[in-house]
């Protein structure tokens, strides 16, 4: 079995088998360095560190691994010039302990947020759907831009939600309105949220999302947990409002054509479908 430690800030393997002494090796995890990639691949490459970790593994000077710290599983390695062997990826995957995955998934996290939080946006790296975007007032969410980001989390009643934070990002609206969608992670189908609601981050009035009405009932005590058990939360979301209206800008110059909704008279009611286009209700689109 295999056992990682981290020792002065680097990592370390020992492999101790039923029959023989114990290997030391020093290990690496090579992990993707891109803020935005969605993969989730690492390579664990063990160097043999004693005479006993050499004899284990004659005429190799280190011995690859690509694994997936979430499924905690071995992946085939989809490099072209790979030279890792998916069976040697099984057998360490094999070999590694729940701390160990831990110790990993610790490890990719920590190189995920430090990518995040230097990440300067270049054009072309991105592409968004700027039609949508630009014409029918999709919302983006962070993790759909940043797919490791820092997840919010919610205990409400002794439950565990998961909050999906999604932005405006049109070039001509001027709207401060982060929409939250709490999801419970054990009941609710994958991508289907339990309820949603939304903060004005110049006034911070929050609403509900669909009625734009005040919160109340479970929805207002969300609300106020939410804001105990996470009190930078309005700080956070600024940052990353900005952090993608930025990203957008950068990656869709504003020169880019598109067709701005347009408003025609008479002016529908706030019920009403809003004549843009969108399909949405006129009081959740393009009434002032």
């Amino acid at each position: 079995m295999l056992e990682l430690t981290v020792q002065a800030g680097f990592v370390v393997a020992t492999r101790t088998r039923e029959h023989g002494p114990t290997e030391t090796y020093d290990c690496d995890l090579d992990i993707c360095q891109s803020a935005v990639c969605p993969c989730r691949d690492v390579t664990v490459r063990l160097t043999p560190a004693d005479d006993a970790a050499r004899a284990a593994w004659p005429g190799l000077e280190d011995v690859c691994a690509v694994v997936d710290p979430f499924d905690r599983c071995a992946v085939q390695d989809k490099a072209s010039d790979s030279t890792v062997n998916f069976a040697t990826s099984r057998l360490i995957a094999d070999e590694l302990s729940d701390d160990d995955w831990d110790l990993i998934l610790e490890q990719f996290m920590a190189i995920k947020a430090q990518a995040i939080d230097t990440f300067v946006p270049t054009p072309g790296e991105l592409e968004f759907v700027t039609d949508s975007i630009e014409n029918s007032a999709s919302l983006t969410g962070f993790a759909d831009i940043f797919p490791f980001s820092r997840p919010i989390h919610e205990i409400i009643d002794g439950k565990s939600y998961l909050i999906d934070d999604q932005y405006c990002l049109r070039r001509h609206c001027d709207c401060a309105r982060v929409v939250l969608s709490l999801v419970d992670t054990e009941r609710t189908p994958k991508g289907l949220s339990t309820w949603d609601m939304a903060v004005d981050m110049r006034t911070r009035v929050w609403r509900d999302a669909d009625t734009e009405r005040p919160l109340v009932g479970k929805a207002a005590i969300a609300q106020i947990a939410l804001i105990n058990q996470c009190p930078d939360l309005l700080q956070m979301l600024a940052k990353r409002r900005a952090m993608l209206r930025e990203t957008y800008r950068i990656s869709c110059p504003s020169d880019a054509p598109i067709q701005l909704p347009v408003r025609s008279a008479p002016k529908p009611g706030r019920n009403e479908p809003c004549q843009c286009g969108s399909g949405k209700k006129f009081k959740r689109c393009c009434a002032p």
